[in-house]
Order: structure tokens, then sequence, then C-alpha cells
């Protein structure tokens, strides 16, 4: 399968926000109890509400769980996400680039269980698991589901994807230092690397997993 880039497919993050605002409107409820009861910043809730952030899966999650509605009740429609590439532990795979929309229709979907099939969340990719090579942990066909642009919300021991010069990447634990980050391998037979800290940029959270 032909390594693509990730769509930037509608709703955009403004309308999502508009959603958003319209539901703490209707709970009587203000965006700063909604952002202290999801454990999120009060300014940058803001922020995003508003458009001047992007909204990322895993921070969507906490506010749909504080307001009390699904993924699915909030889009509108449920969700799907692109399997941009099968992987293995033993071997490193291309990092994912932004496919084009008109081509979105040629990839296989995971479906993020509770959601079903519908819109497709700006900056999401799946990556697919193709053998035992990370076993027990996680067994063949698992699916992986990944935000580009996620380095702010990495925190240590998340998995991620992480490329490297050659821009081929896998998929890691890392480990975060004050100066060093380590990228744990999932497979014994595998070496850890260790990089500088600012690598961490270049990282991808893994923000769902789904097991075969």
């Amino acid at each position: 399968m032909a390594t693509k880039r990730t769509p930037r497919i509608s709703p955009s993050d403004r309308e999502i926000g508009q959603k958003v605002t319209a539901l703490i409107v209707a709970q009587g409820l203000n965006a700063k109890i909604v952002a202290q009861k999801a454990g999120i910043d009060v300014g940058n809730f803001y922020k995003t509400l508003g458009g001047k952030r992007g909204w990322s899966l895993g921070y969507l999650d906490k506010v749909v769980r504080v307001l009390g509605v699904s993924l699915q009740d909030l889009m509108g429609q449920p969700i799907f996400v692109p399997i941009v590439v099968q992987i293995s532990a033993l071997e490193d795979f291309p990092y994912p680039e932004i496919i084009k929309a008109d081509e979105f229709d040629e990839f296989d979907k995971v479906e993020l269980k509770g959601e079903g099939k519908g819109v497709m969340l700006t900056k999401l990719y799946a990556i697919e698991l193709k053998d035992e090579s990370m076993m027990p942990a996680f067994k063949a066909g698992t699916k992986f589901i990944v935000e580009k642009l996620s380095h702010d919300y990495i925190r240590d021991q998340d998995l991620v994807v992480c490329p490297d010069d050659s821009g081929r990447a896998k998929i890691c634990r890392v480990l975060i230092g004050e100066e060093k980050i380590v990228l744990k391998s999932i497979n014994s037979s595998v070496p850890d690397k260790t990089l500088p800290r600012n690598r961490l940029r270049a990282c991808d959270k893994v923000v769902r997993v789904e097991l075969s």
C-alpha cells in the first residue's frame, strides 16, 4: 500500500468549536467550567473554541465526556480514519504524508469503536500492524490511530510515531528526560534509540489503539 498524506476534511476546527459552544450554552455552563472539569487549560480552551487552535482527538474526548455526549453526537455523523500503511515492529516504514481529499476513498478505513462511519477528523491517520512482531502487547490486525502535529500532548510513556532524518518511522513508547528522549521499541529484538529532547516535536501521538 502506498503511503500518502492525511487530508484535511470538514468539519473545520472552527465548526467544531461552534458546535461545542452551542452544547455548553444549551447545558447552562460556560467554557471555564467545562475546561476545569475536563482538566484542560482554560486559556487554550477559549482559543480552541474560537478556531485559533486546532482540536485534537484527545482534547475532544475530554470535552465530550464533561458534556455527556459522544463524538458522533458532536460531529453530527460518525467518524472513520484512513489506514495509510501496514507495519511491522521489525522494520521502519515511510512516515505518512498528507493525502489529497480526492484520493481518500482509495484507502481502507478503521471505524472508531462506537462511532460508526462518516466524517474524518483533521490530522488523523491509522496504521495497521500486519504481523505478530509486537506480541504480547499487540496482535496482528491492531490499528493505531495517530494524530499529526500532536507533540504538545505527548507525555512520558506514550506511544508515538517518530520519523528519522531519512523519513522512515516506527511506533515506539517514548521515555522523556530533561535533555533526551528514548524511543523504546515494542519488540525486544529491536534496539531502543536515544535522541535529543527537541526531536519530540517531530513525533506524532498515538491517540487510540483499536485492538483486533
